[in-house]
């Protein structure tokens, strides 16, 4: 027996993934609703999201917190919280306390190698994490069974944290948007502070239960054969982070434009996860347009070499197409559609870089071997561990995401679903950060968002 799900998203990247996956879900009654925060997608971003779903030519309703819940008609037997970690904790609290509670599942977008404790600190409210490959499901359940990080007080905001969260830097997919100066970064006011600290002896992470799905994006359980076209077109799939210096990604536009002009026949599109000043779930220092605008008045590039698309990627993935990346899902997207992929190792390879999950993929190459139209090959074996799992073949102590959904839904409707009082006492604590973030004035939100386009 199915009901009703809820999606809740935060940014345009949790967007896509909550409405792909509901798409796989057409025997259930499906809703889908947008957090308001700084990190919200665009009207743009949106309908990129939702190109090629049940929601095409529909916008879902963007409402504040503290409004998820009225607005759920009929209420949900399943609420998919699809949103950067500490929005997401929000969000579970928020429900963990409905009068008629539903099941509780959680995921994150794309890639989520490496795994991190932060991750699951974020989900503890959950009844179901989703994971989407072997790999991820060994690293998770793994880090879940580790000790827990003690409690710290960070200096100056009052604001507790784990250790562990207080190291976590660099493009955690729990971490985000940096929209300038931050409201939660001001003090709180006393009637918002926790009565008191969770000492660190209390401090045991309670991992959710967790169910084997696959990215929604894919078609295939197993790679389709890499089509053997002439490349005529070479996409590049950027990410806000990777890699992080400005000379870096300097460096790529230019062998890229190189490569543009070496091979007339070969179209090379820059596919941006959002142009400058839009909000992405990361913030990007570096903007690859405005990069290319300053190679342009330093004439080391001509300016015309390279064609820019912030749309859906699925429309460029045809026969002839080659994409390249540092780390980007795409590349799971492009294998799924037969597309030779490259993953560039010229900035390193490694968990910082989030693309040490493509050590023994085979499609490791570097720009000049890109250049030049040298392409990798993927390996079978690693595909297998990696996104592109058999069901019949998976392992039976993994739950199949489909039945998981069902079973927990059913106990959701006989009221057998409840939170252990240390863990909803952990997570008051920890949500001030989300709280601001998701509470701020409309008009505040959007002198932000204005700030962030003129400044970015």
């Amino acid at each position: 027996m199915t009901g009703t799900i809820l999606a809740i998203a935060d940014s345009d990247s949790y967007l896509k993934y909550a409405v792909h996956f509901l798409e796989h879900l057409p025997q259930w009654r499906r809703q889908v609703m947008v957090v308001r925060s700084p990190v919200q997608p665009t009207s743009v971003q949106t309908r990129a999201a939702l190109e090629g779903t049940f929601l095409q030519g529909r916008t879902p309703a963007v409402l504040p917190l503290k409004r998820l819940a009225s607005n759920a008609n009929p209420a949900p037997d399943v609420v998919l919280v699809a949103a950067t970690g500490p929005v997401a904790r929000e969000v579970l609290l928020q429900w963990s306390a409905a009068p008629r509670r539903p099941a509780l599942v959680t995921a994150l977008p794309g890639i989520a190698l490496p795994a991190t404790r932060l991750a699951l600190s974020f989900r503890e409210l959950s009844d179901l994490f989703l994971v989407h490959s072997l790999a991820e499901g060994e690293e998770f359940a793994r880090l879940g069974a580790l000790p827990a990080a003690p409690l710290v007080l960070s200096a100056g905001s009052g604001r507790p944290d784990t250790a562990e969260e207080q190291a976590a830097e660099g493009p955690d997919p729990e971490r985000p948007a940096d929209d300038g100066p931050d409201p939660a970064d001001t003090p709180l006011p006393e009637d918002e502070k926790p009565a008191s600290v969770v000492p660190a002896a209390a401090e045991e992470l309670v991992p959710p239960a967790m169910a084997l799905a696959r990215l929604p994006m894919l078609r295939h359980h197993a790679p389709p054969p890499q089509s053997t076209a002439p490349v005529t077109r070479l996409v590049f799939a950027a990410q806000a982070k990777m890699p992080f210096e400005r000379e870096e990604r300097r460096t790529v536009l230019l062998e890229l434009a190189a490569c543009s002009r070496e091979r007339p026949g070969v179209e090379v599109i820059i596919k941006l996860r959002a142009r400058r000043g839009e909000p992405q779930t990361h913030r990007e220092l570096h903007p690859y347009d405005a990069l290319w605008e300053e190679l342009t008045q330093e004439g080391l590039v001509r300016g015309n070499e390279l064609s820019w698309e912030a749309g859906p990627l699925a429309p460029l993935l045809t026969p002839g197409t080659a994409l390249v990346t540092v780390s980007s899902t795409a590349a799971i997207e492009a294998i799924d559609r037969g597309i030779p992929v490259a993953i560039l190792s010229d900035f390193g390879v490694s968990e910082r870089l989030l693309n040490s999950l493509f050590e023994g993929s085979g499609l490791l190459a570097t720009l000049a071997e890109v250049r030049a139209l040298r392409l990798p090959s993927l390996e079978p074996r690693w595909a297998h561990r990696n996104y592109f799992h058999e069901p019949l073949r998976v392992s039976s102590g993994w739950r199949e995401a489909a039945a998981a959904l069902d079973d927990v839904a059913d106990l959701a409707r006989r009221g057998e679903l409840t939170q252990d009082p240390a863990v909803l006492a952990r997570a008051r604590s920890r949500a001030w950060r989300a709280r601001l973030r998701t509470r701020l004035p409309q008009p505040v939100l959007r002198a932000s968002q204005f700030l962030r386009q003129v400044t970015g």
